[in-house]
Formats: structure tokens, sequence, C-alpha cells
């Protein structure tokens, strides 16, 4: 099906704004069309449809479109969904969108993409495979599963991931201690060790924490902008833009919200979690239900 489009002088702010509402919408619409049985009947029943009510709603077809102008924020960018980085990039797997990204910053601009276009809530799925292991008497099981990497925050040349849902239960160490913090921890010698073999070649890209760690948790501030700690892994500490909204705070396992631990010690023998509704709290170190969505960083 050919569209003609008419020649006109179109504002780059115009166009810069559409094109990403459109980039995101094609990415919606490859995902919704897997429910239909094929892209004709996805097409006539779902898109054109929808379309035509989004048009009617906007007063793109009536008069009222010149009154609704003047409430427009021009200069606002559009924040759209959470888009897949491989659909972003025009890639097929993620290890290629992290090297396209990290070429896109080291260049300014690299085959149509603009490091500076990535931004929070986007997000990669990445195959992980790690078989079970025991550190420092702490037993770890296997792991073969595919996970989500939401970008946390975009801070000057780097970009923040956390995995967005829960990967497995474990205590932080084996005994009820926080002495030493997190980067001495049981868990934390697993997360650089064993699941590091997850990252493969992005080791090269990815940019160790202030205590230089490749692999951590979020700290109690990054999630919650407040508290005593003010300390960041990869900044000098405050809320990560995800998790500015409670819902981006809460972690999931197999579709049941589960508290998720940070990478803040909250006593002697304490570390703080994220609760069941986004809300901060702590349990002991050797706690062994705490859920562990790692965050890492490349540049």
């Amino acid at each position: 099906m050919s569209v003609e489009v008419p020649e006109l002088a179109v504002p780059v702010r115009a166009q810069k704004l559409v094109s990403e509402i459109l980039g995101d919408l094609e990415s919606s619409m490859q995902r919704a069309a897997h429910f239909f049985k094929s892209g004709e009947e996805a097409y006539d029943h779902l898109f054109m449809p929808m379309a035509l009510m989004a048009i009617h709603r906007a007063g793109l077809d009536s008069p009222k479109l010149a009154v609704r102008r003047g409430d427009v924020q021009y200069d606002t960018p559009y924040r759209g969904e959470r888009r897949d980085l491989l659909a972003v990039t025009q890639t097929d797997y993620w290890i290629d969108a992290i090297q396209k990204i990290r070429s896109s910053h080291i260049t300014g601009y690299y085959n149509g993409l603009n490091f500076y276009d990535i931004k929070p809530g986007d997000y990669l799925r990445i195959p992980i495979k790690v078989p079970p292991c025991e550190t420092n008497g702490l037993k770890f099981g296997k792991l073969d599963t595919v996970a989500e990497a939401v970008v946390a925050d975009v801070i000057n040349d780097k970009i923040i991931f956390q995995f967005e849902e829960i990967l497995f239960f474990s205590a932080i160490n084996r005994e009820n201690t926080s002495k030493g913090g997190f980067q001495n921890s049981d868990l934390s010698i697993y997360l650089n060790d064993s699941f590091m073999s997850v990252f493969g070649r992005v080791k090269e890209f990815m940019v160790p924490n202030k205590y230089g760690k490749l692999i951590t948790l979020p700290t109690k501030y990054e999630i919650f902008g407040e508290g005593d700690d003010e300390n960041g892994n990869w900044n000098d500490g405050y809320q990560l833009e995800y998790f500015k909204k409670i819902k981006n705070r809460i972690r999931t396992f197999e579709n049941d919200t589960r508290c998720s631990w940070t990478s803040t010690p909250a006593g002697a023998t304490t570390f703080a979690y994220v609760g069941l509704i986004g809300v901060a709290n702590y349990n002991v170190a050797s706690y062994t239900e705490g859920g562990v969505a790692p965050a890492f960083c490349i540049s």
C-alpha cells in the first residue's frame, strides 16, 4: 500500500517528536501482531480501528485541533513506552546492541543511532545461563532463563541497567553480618565471578562501580532518593530516573511481587531491601529469601 505524502515545511522539532513516537509504535505493533493469525488480520481488527480512534480523540479530524495545538509543549521530549533496544538499535542480538550503543557514544552518532536517544525504561533481553556453584559456603542454584535488563538511568557517558525481575533468591552473606559492605559479601563474590559468565565479551564495555565491582545491586539511595547513605554505585549519589516511579521499584518473580535486596547495609547484621509495595525495609544478611536483581553499567 502506497501513501502519497504532501510536501510541507515541517518544523524539525515536530519531525523529531513524530519520529520517536513512530519508532515506539512500530515496536508495539510488531509485538501486538503476534496475537493474530496474519498481519492483515492485525491491520484490519486492531491497528486501523485504534488509529482512527486516536485521530478522533486528538481532534485531528475536527476544528478542535486549532484549540488543542495551544496546549502542546513542543520542547518536551517524548518519553513513550518502554522500548526494546534491539528495535531501537536495529540489531538481532543483545551483545550487538550494546556494541552499537557504545559506538554511538564514541562517535556521537553511529549508523542512525544517537547515544542520548537511549532513555530510562528501554530494555534488553539477556540470556542467563549459569551452572550451580558454592561461594564461601553459600549455595547458588542453576540459572537458565532469559531476563530483561532495563535502563535505570543515562548519566553522561554511562548507561546503568538493572534486571527488571528477580533472577534468583539468596542471602547476602552466609553469616549474619554486613561487615565489609556489600562489595565484600558472598553474594557480590558470586555475581562478579560465576555470574559474570553471562556477559561474555560485553565485559570489556562494563564500568566498575566505586568499589571496583562490575556487577552489584542498586543502593538504597539510588532507588528511593532518601536516607542517610547518599552513595551511588556509578555517581555521587542521587535517585536514578527509572526509580522515581514507585511501580518501577517493585520486583517480581514468576508474576508474583517479592522483596529484593539493595547493596546498602542497614546495621551491623542487616541490609536494606525493597518491600512488596516499593517501600524500604531491611532484613538480616543471611536471609535466604531476598530477591536478587543485579545492576551493571556500560560506557
